[in-house]
């Protein structure tokens, strides 16, 4: 990508599980485009699927009839990521979930917080903020290194 050219991607998606696959493999095109490899680009599909995920079940509790709004900014050395929603604020005073070991059983995972974890494992960057009614995440991803 040259230095002067920026891309970006905007999509508002009904508050359901469903639709946020829209997002997924939006964000994972978007990534391939820009430089990342398979790999990351599921991981970073996965970390905003994960978000998506997140605000349909906890900040609108279920609730189809709301949105979720993406952007994502693609510059020269990273993405930034922008998810909004008008939902209940998100509680993260507490710790992402531990690592996993590899030698845990499956049935020993934790049944919640695997999400913010796989959020922060994956992005570089994350910060949340409520803003005039609106929740928003932001995530940066820097791009590999050639």
């Amino acid at each position: 990508m040259s230095s002067q050219e920026n891309y970006y991607l905007h999509l508002i998606i009904p508050s359901d599980k469903e639709d946020s696959r829209l997002i997924g493999r939006a964000v994972y095109s978007f990534c391939l485009h820009l430089g990342f490899d398979d790999v990351q680009s599921y991981q970073i599909e996965l970390a905003t699927v994960e978000v998506t995920h997140n605000i349909v079940g906890h900040a609108y509790n279920n609730c189809p009839d709301c949105m979720v709004e993406l952007h994502a900014q693609g510059l020269d050395d990273r993405i930034i990521f922008t998810i909004i929603d008008k939902g209940k604020p998100a509680d993260l005073t507490f710790p992402p979930c531990c690592p996993i070991d590899p030698n845990d059983e499956i049935d020993a995972l934790p049944e919640s917080s695997m999400g913010l974890y796989i959020i922060t494992s994956v992005m570089d960057t994350v910060e949340y903020e409520v803003y005039e009614n609106s929740n928003i995440l932001t995530m940066i991803k820097y791009l590999p290194k050639s």
